[in-house]
This record gives structure tokens, C-alpha cells and sequence, in this order.
């Protein structure tokens, strides 16, 4: 969408092709996507959902003429395709390296082979919420992985909490924030919401007391502070709808500011 942002700036007209039912449906719920994807089509971006590329094939003028799932034909002067990441498994071949989607390691990054340590994109670790391990191919992460894998391999004792998620990012005027769990439903999650603007959300996702998760469109006040709640895990029994307002966090009870987020 990065790309699709710059050719629309330099005035070419772009057209993006979508597998899922939604755009960045692996950091978004449908509706926050929804409001993303109407903001880029204000600007000229065209979006075909439901669809995939399925033939390319060049047309007499020089350009590539497109066959995509639906049926239909698109003409195009450049193609782009992007269609994610994974990671780098080659290096294990012929190992007895431990790994699932990447090198699986525990919360010192250690891998299931002595002095043997994996972080970053390629490692595949705990995740604070659910348990499971799993690739959190992001530089936030990474640089936590590598920080405590360093501290480790010469001679520290540096433990990870569990990987989480954290993106950003800036499409057009849109600036977007996600942190933590936003995607599972799983029953005991409840929601609440700020509408501020047309273009502005605030998104909070509750299991019990605890905030673990939040979306941030144009509205990155206290990203920092919510980031902390939702790491820490931090119980909040009164005072959530605070949350919602920049103006009201500093009414958050006093006992919270003393406890845990006091510097």
C-alpha cells in the first residue's frame, strides 16, 4: 500500500488487486480496514477485493495486459506484486535446528541447540497473549529479540515476556497505530470505541480488566502509555472509558500512576 501511496502521488493511476475480503487483514479488523481503504480511494486508488492475480500476458502496445480471478482484464504499464514475507528457513537444512514457521526459541532466544541463539524475523517466539509461538516479523520486535539474544550470549540472564504486536503506519494523511491483540475474538474480549473525526479512531480491546489491545488512526496521543498498559498487562477495574480521552488520562486512578506507570 506503500507503493500504491507513491504512484498515486506522482500522478499514476493505480489499481490493487486483494486475495481477502479487506485490505491489511493482517493487522486490521474489517471495519478500521474499511476506513483505511475509503481514505485511499478518495485520493484515486482503485481496490479489487476477492481477487488475485491469474495470467499476465503482453499486449501490442507494450504494456502487460492482466488476467485476474474474477474474470476480468486489466491493462497495466508496471506491475508490483507483494504478497508478504516468510522466513528464511535455508540455514537449518541438514540441522537439528527446532523450527515451525521460523527457528523456534524460548524466552532467553535460545534455540533447542546449545550457544545456538535466533532473533528477529526469523525466530519464532511465545506470544504474550495466547501462548503459541509464532513469527512477529516486525523491527520492534526484532530489536528486542536481538538486544536480549546479545545480553544472553555473553554471559546475562535477559528474559522476553512474550512477543507482541506493534505496527505503524502512514497512508496519505492517515496515520495508524496498532498494538497488541486486535484480531482474535475470542469470547471473553469486549471493545470500546472513540469516533472523534471522520478520519480519527480510537479502538481499546479488553480481556477483563486488562487492556490488550488498540487501534490508533490519527489519534497516536499516549501511544506510549497505552503501549505499557497493554505489555505489563496492567489490571484497570475503574476508569477505562478514560482511556479513550488524552484529556482524561491523567484522571486515571492514583493508585495506577503509583503502581505501575510513575517514572
Amino acid at each position: 500500500l506503500k507503493a500504491a501511496e507513491s504512484l498515486t502521488r506522482c500522478g499514476v493511476k493505480v489499481t490493487v488487486l486483494e486475495l481477502a475480503g479487506q485490505i491489511l487483514g493482517s493487522i486490521l479488523p474489517a471495519n478500521a480496514a474499511a476506513l483505511v481503504q475509503s481514505r485511499m480511494e478518495q485520493e484515486g486508488v482503485t481496490f479489487l477485493l476477492n481477487n488475485t492475480l491469474t495470467g499476465v500476458e503482453p499486449a501490442d502496445d507494450g504494456s502487460q495486459l492482466l488476467t485476474i480471478s474474477s474474470g476480468g482484464k486489466l491493462r497495466a504499464d508496471l506491475l508490483i506484486m507483494a504478497i508478504g514475507v516468510r522466513p528464511a528457513l535455508g540455514i537449518t537444512k541438514g540441522t537439528e535446528l527446532a523450527v515451525g514457521r521460523g527457528i523456534l526459541v524460548d524466552e532467553f532466544m535460545r534455540t533447542n541447540l546449545e550457544n545456538i541463539y535466533a532473533a528477529g524475523d526469523v525466530a519464532e517466539e511465545r506470544d504474550l497473549f495466547t501462548g503459541k509461538q509464532r513469527v512477529n516479523a516486525i523491527l520492534p520486535s526484532a530489536s528486542r529479540q536481538g538486544a536480549i539474544a546479545g545480553a544472553n550470549m555473553a554471559g546475562g540472564n535477559e528474559r522476553s515476556e512474550g512477543g507482541f504486536t506493534f505496527n505503524s503506519l502512514q497512508l496519505f494523511d492517515l496515520s495508524l497505530m496498532t498494538i497488541g491483540r486486535i484480531l482474535e475474538r475470542d469470547e471473553g474480549i469486549t471493545q470500546t470505541e472513540a469516533i472523534k473525526g471522520r478520519w480519527q479512531r480510537r479502538i481499546l480491546y479488553w480481556t477483563g480488566d486488562c487492556l490488550t489491545g488498540a487501534i490508533l488512526i490519527n489519534d497516536s496521543e499516549n501511544a506510549g502509555l497505552l503501549r505499557n498498559l497493554i505489555q505489563k498487562r496492567i489490571p484497570i477495574p475503574e476508569g477505562k472509558e478514560r482511556l479513550l480521552s488524552r484529556s482524561e488520562l491523567i484522571n486515571l486512578p492514583s493508585a495506577l500512576w503509583d503502581n505501575y506507570l510513575a517514572i
